[in-house]
Formats: structure tokens, sequence, C-alpha cells
């Protein structure tokens, strides 16, 4: 073993110091060992991802179980090291939110929440989406919602929405037979 790494207290720190020392060899040698370099570090983290999606599947309730304890432990550290990020990240922050949005499951997670918290509603989906063209959510209840023409949706809008619905209910009948009867 090396002294000076004997000598000096952690492995992280004698690496800090030898990287300090020796910056023109390593930076060389990289230069030099490029596609080397590369082709090691692919094959590696084929080897190790590979390994790490077994041990994932393996342990995929352990994992849960473990997850799930540390956010209640550690709740309040979750909470103050989000709060910073978004505040050093902002920008990124926003930009990651706005793509996330403007996909399918973004949505009709806005959809969920703007019917809950303005409309007191929810979205409990009866049937997945048969329709090819635009659709809305419409609601048959309370809780219970499904996806109907954008255009037949618009056009029998009231200001009641129990006419709204009951203006609606041969189109859903329509297009997912039965399905009133039980509601």
């Amino acid at each position: 073993m090396n002294k000076e790494y004997l000598q000096i207290k952690s492995k992280n720190e004698y690496m800090k110091e030898y990287r300090q020392k020796n910056k023109d060899k390593i930076k060389e040698y990289r230069l030099q060992n490029k596609d080397k370099m590369k082709k090691y570090q692919l094959e590696r983290n084929t080897k190790y991802s590979d390994y790490h999606k077994q041990y994932r599947i393996r342990n995929r309730e352990k994992n849960k179980k473990y997850q799930k304890q540390y956010r209640i432990i550690n709740r309040e550290k979750i909470k103050r090291y989000k709060k910073e990020y978004f505040e050093k990240n902002r920008e990124k922050a926003y930009k990651l939110f706005n793509n996330w949005i403007k996909t399918e499951k973004g949505r009709l997670t806005k959809k969920k929440a703007n019917f809950s918290r303005r409309r007191k509603l929810g979205f409990n989906i009866l049937f997945d989406n048969i329709l090819d063209e635009s659709f809305d959510w419409h609601h048959t209840s309370k809780s219970n919602v499904v996806a109907i023409p954008t255009d037949l949706h618009d056009l029998y809008h009231s200001n009641s929405p129990n006419t709204h619905r009951d203006n609606l209910i041969p189109i859903i009948e329509q297009l997912y037979p039965g399905l009133l009867e039980g509601i």
C-alpha cells in the first residue's frame, strides 16, 4: 500500500489530492484513450444496470416498505430539500412541469385536480376512452366520468349541471349501452 494513502485519513481525501497533483497526467491519458474509456464505461454501465434491474425485481416489496418508512421518518428533511432544490432550479422545474403537463397523463392529472378542487367532484373513469377524435370527460354522477366527443359535450352546455347531465343521457346511452342502468 502507498505510504501517502496510509497517512491520509480517508480514501476520498487521497483521491482529491491525487487528482489535484496529477491533473495534467489525467487529462493527457483521457485525451489519448478516449475510445478505450468510452467502451469501458459502456460495458460497465450495462453490466451494472442489468444487475440492478434484477435486484430491483427481486426486492421490489422490501424496497417499497423501506421507501415508505424512509419518507415517514425523513418527511421534514425531504420537504426542506425539495424546497431548496426548487428555489435553486426554478426555471428548470417550471420547464419540466410544463413539459409534463402537456403529456396525456399530465393533462388527466390536472383535470382530476380541477374537478376535485373547484367543483367538489370525483374522477372515477368508468371506461377507457373509445373515441379516436378529441374528447372531454363527462360526469355521469358526482364521482364517475366517461369520455364523450368534445363537440357534443360543448353543444349541450348549460348553467345547471343537472340539466347538462340530463341532456347528455341519450348520447351516453348510445356510446355506452347499459351504462346508466346501474347508476
